[in-house]
């Protein structure tokens, strides 16, 4: 079965746009890829060098980004990006506008922000609340699960529940309660089963910060959460605000999407409100992050303007070369070493 999702997922992408190589070098110039530059399959294919005209030196691989990794996300930082709630503080420090954060929950017991009130987790139900329940250090979309408490009764994801199931769910881990966004109605006709974020990744580079990568994550199924590793889709951005023609989907299900397929709403030209805005915010954000290089902002675009949802690491550099539709390996390795080589991450 694994193997017709391949023989599928090839004939697919070499059905795309542009000349496809012969099959005599695309057969030496994948076995290039994988054994000397220890690439993947699907990557190779996701990047299009399966096309004449591409080379693969221009692109770097998964392993090589982890190689230097650590170095761009010191571990005396990381906290600042990879905790939920520590990002929160952070942020707030700066009065920047974030999703409200309206509670800490550890040891069984919830901590309301507001008020700095501690209280049995079992009180919870003497609230009325609309809000996301994230583990803290989780990331794509993980143990994040959509709660709603209402007159004493519990939903989680949409489905009716109950307050062991939520002690279940949390266990011995510690998780924030984040106020639910309410987004805006040109996304809800994109897709209303969630919030749709931008995805936008800022570089610092010679004391300035630029826009390294512009893409938006929309729901599908009635997905509550928008990550594109759990089965969503994901776009590229225009330089004026609309989005790309073709959303794809993660992986060996890749599936090139013109129309959302729920909503039908077409993706090409599709106006992104407050776009500039939430360009001019990221920048502003990581200008606050002077040690980290690449940053992973997710926005929310609310009738008011756009909301940060959270700060990332970026772990994977598979999706920018995608949406980017283009390799700078040689520039953006010559920018790691001059932002290794500076003062920005030393005690």
């Amino acid at each position: 079965m694994k193997i017709k999702k391949y023989i599928q997922f090839i004939t697919n992408a070499r059905s795309q746009k542009g000349e496809n190589l012969a099959l005599v070098p695309l057969f030496f110039k994948l076995s290039i890829w994988i054994l000397r530059n220890r690439g993947g399959l699907i990557m190779f294919f996701l990047l299009g060098l399966h096309k004449k005209g591409k080379k693969f030196k221009e692109y770097m691989t998964q392993l090589e980004y982890w190689k230097i990794y650590k170095k761009l996300y010191p571990p005396y930082y990381s906290i600042l990006l990879e905790d939920k709630f520590v990002f929160d503080r952070f942020i707030k420090s700066y009065d920047f506008p974030i999703a409200e954060l309206l509670a800490l929950i550890q040891y069984g017991k919830i901590r309301w922000i507001k008020n700095g009130i501690t209280e049995p987790l079992d009180n919870i139900k003497n609230y009325n609340l609309h809000c996301f329940c994230k583990m803290h250090l989780k990331w794509g979309g993980k143990q994040v699960y959509k709660l709603d408490v209402v007159n004493g009764s519990i939903s989680i994801d949409n489905k009716e529940s109950d307050l062991e199931n939520l002690k279940k769910i949390i266990g011995n881990e510690i998780f924030i309660l984040q106020k639910t966004i309410i987004q805006h109605s040109e996304l809800n006709r994109l897709n209303n089963s969630c919030i749709n974020s931008l995805r936008i990744v800022t570089l610092q580079e010679d004391e300035k910060i630029k826009i390294y990568l512009k893409s938006m994550r929309i729901g599908i199924r009635g997905s509550i959460v928008d990550n594109a590793s759990q089965g969503n889709l994901i776009i590229g951005i225009n330089d004026d605000g609309t989005l790309k023609e073709n959303a794809t989907t993660f992986g060996i299900d890749l599936n090139w999407l013109t129309h959302h397929p729920t909503t039908h709403v077409e993706f090409k030209g599709f106006k992104i409100p407050f776009f500039q805005e939430t360009l001019d915010l990221t920048k502003r954000l990581h200008n606050g992050f002077h040690c980290f290089l690449l940053i992973a902002w997710d926005i929310a675009i609310t009738e008011n303007g756009p909301v940060i949802i959270e700060g990332n690491p970026l772990g994977d550099i598979f999706w920018p070369q995608i949406i980017n539709n283009f390799g700078d390996k040689k520039e953006l390795l010559k920018t790691v070493n001059k932002y290794l080589e500076s003062d920005l991450i030393k005690y």
